[in-house]
């Protein structure tokens, strides 16, 4: 017997000023979330992510996918 979950999340990876970047994982975002809301995400990271190393600013998000996770749990 098996149980499968799925689960949801957007990656993004976000760029600092002294070439440092994170890895920014958000779990279970809303399903019809549009590249205009993406788009605000980065606008508001601006003002709010600073890097951990220097205290660089944010620059940008080198990439953000949506990932799709399928988990199956075999029962013995």
């Amino acid at each position: 017997m098996a149980t499968t979950t799925q689960n949801i999340e957007i990656v993004a990876v976000a760029r600092f000023a002294d070439d440092d970047t994170r890895t920014i994982t958000y779990p279970n975002p809303k399903a019809d979330i549009t590249s205009e809301e993406i788009q605000a995400l980065s606008t508001a990271a601006s003002k709010v992510l600073v890097g951990d190393k220097q205290g660089a600013a944010f620059t940008d998000f080198s990439s953000i996918k949506k990932r799709e996770i399928v988990k199956t749990e075999y029962l013995y």
